[in-house]
């Protein structure tokens, strides 16, 4: 969905919330003058401008539940928007892993050393916590593979190095470096 069509839907639902709210206000007023015009009450006058007034988290929990039931009316939408990302990041990532899976496969087919190790540390996900090292002779580099991808990598076996401690701007630079590498040496594959 564009950021638009979100905005249409959610603006939607904000008219929806203005219009429940209108109605509650205008069954609570008071015609004046052969219904010219209507009045507030002033104790509701009262009442709402103290509520405008308070911080949410100085509500007290009835007044706090009206707004939550507000949300309810939008949550909806987002959960939706929410889920629409994440599955569009996960199809990149899927992309990605497939590059991956055909450099290791590559890199492990010319004599690189490669092979997957389990992440250590509390940092990541489970499902996250399969790392592909491949050692270039520009340095290690590394990606963390979803467990559900490993199927994409068939022959690669454990890797028995440890982690260098390189970072992703790090990793980028040595695959960058690999890159101009080759192309100096004008040769189209991986070499040791």
């Amino acid at each position: 969905m564009s950021e638009s069509e979100l905005i249409e839907q959610l603006a939607d639902k904000e008219h929806a919330s203005w219009a429940r709210w209108m109605d509650y206000l205008f069954s609570k007023c008071v015609d004046v003058n052969g219904h010219e015009y209507v009045l507030i009450p002033h104790d509701l006058a009262d009442h709402w401008k103290r509520q405008a007034n308070t911080p949410y988290a100085e509500l007290s929990e009835h007044e706090k539940q009206s707004d939550r039931d507000e949300v309810a009316h939008i949550l909806p939408i987002i959960e939706n928007q929410l889920n629409q990302e994440i599955d569009t990041r996960n199809k990149a990532y899927t992309e990605r892993n497939l590059c991956v899976a055909l450099i290791a496969q590559y890199a492990k087919s010319v004599g690189h050393k490669v092979g997957i190790k389990e992440h250590q540390g509390e940092d990541w996900e489970d499902e996250w916590r399969n790392v592909l090292f491949i050692d270039l002779p520009t340095g290690q580099v590394s990606w963390h593979l979803h467990k559900d991808e490993l199927v994409n990598f068939p022959g690669i076996g454990p890797y028995t190095g440890e982690w260098d401690g390189h970072d992703t701007e790090g990793k980028y630079r040595r695959v960058k470096a690999f890159i101009h590498l080759m192309n100096a040496t004008s040769k189209l594959f991986f070499t040791k």
